[in-house]
């Protein structure tokens, strides 16, 4: 599917990125350099909560 749009894309930018989300691959795209792909690391644990402001 991208490479069928490739054109449009770059029309928009030089580069791009690809996130494929099923399978957590990320594709990095930059015209003329190539591209790079990798997989992001798995999510393990939540962000703790905020502490409460200040006199609330």
């Amino acid at each position: 599917m991208v490479e069928a749009q490739a054109d449009a894309i770059l029309e928009c930018g030089y580069e791009c990125w690809i996130s494929l989300a099923d399978s957590g691959v990320v594709i990095e795209f930059q015209d003329g350099e190539g591209f790079t792909a990798g997989r992001a690391p798995p999510v393990t644990a939540r962000q703790p909560a905020r502490p409460p402001l200040p006199g609330r």
